[in-house]
């Protein structure tokens, strides 16, 4: 059994238990004395809602537990807790590294920036896996959403859990570097244009725009690019590796500006 739903089964127990104590004892009495709110302990107990490590122990402190069970179910979070930062750390980091010869899939994931996205949110705290709830979270069209979600399952990127939903299957990919394709550039172009959207539509709070202008030399690209490679992974790994809530788009580019007049037109 699944830890959230062996932590679902033991709080209905521990709520009817309750009311046979005080037949009146209500659904919002339950939450209050939990320490959680009524809507999120009712989504929590229908499976509409993943359960977190923080609002797990939140519970398991203030539930009318045996202290056996507590430590079963402490031991077991912590063990899900740490697979799960495995999990988001290895999030896009298994290359594909021949992108002209891509299944249709993966195909349609290097062209599309939503597929990347949808995966991101995926391993997100109170990720429901509907194309509704992406749709608003991602402002997207839900037809783009479901065809989206459809190329992910039959790809393994996701799977669905016992009610329909669908879920992070733990298998990601990055197109490395390096490798010229015609849909990984329009997914660059993609993105540019959304950044350039956000920029007006976020305050300066929620976001970061910035740039740097220097002088350097060419025979210093590949360094350069193992820079900025290492920069990201541990970017990743400071970030992604805690219970959040929304995903970002860190977006890097570095191009000269200078011409070699020496070069042959």
């Amino acid at each position: 059994m699944a830890i959230q739903e062996k932590f679902v089964e033991i709080l209905k127990l521990e709520l009817n238990q309750r009311k046979a104590v005080n037949p009146s004892y209500s659904m919002r009495a339950y939450a209050r004395d939990l320490g959680v709110s009524s809507a999120s302990l009712s989504q929590i107990l229908s499976f509409k809602r993943n359960l977190s490590f923080d609002t797990a122990n939140k519970i398991l402190e203030k539930a009318n537990l045996e202290k056996t069970v507590v430590e079963q179910l402490k031991t077991e979070l912590v063990r899900l807790k740490e697979q799960n930062k495995l999990n988001r750390k290895a999030t896009f980091l298994e290359p594909i590294q021949n992108l002209n010869s891509l299944a249709p899939e993966d195909e349609y994931i290097v062209k599309n920036w939503w597929a990347f996205a949808i995966l991101s949110l995926s391993t997100t705290k109170s990720f429901i896996g509907t194309k509704e709830f992406i749709s608003q979270r991602l402002s997207l069209e839900e037809e783009t959403v479901e065809e989206c979600l459809e190329v992910l399952y039959r790809s393994s990127y996701l799977n669905k859990n016992y009610r329909g939903e669908f879920v992070f299957a733990g298998k990601s990919f990055t197109t490395g570097t390096d490798v010229p394709n015609e849909f990984l550039k329009q997914q660059h172009r993609d993105l540019l244009k959304i950044a350039a959207k956000r920029q007006e539509e976020l305050s300066i709070e929620e976001r970061d725009f910035s740039f740097i202008c220097m002088n350097g030399n060419k025979k210093d690209l590949p360094r350069m690019k193992e820079w900025i490679k290492r920069f990201r992974r541990d970017f990743m790994n400071e970030f992604e590796s805690k219970e959040n809530e929304d995903v970002f788009r860190l977006c890097l580019q570095l191009f000269p500006i200078t011409k070699d007049l020496n070069h042959d037109e």
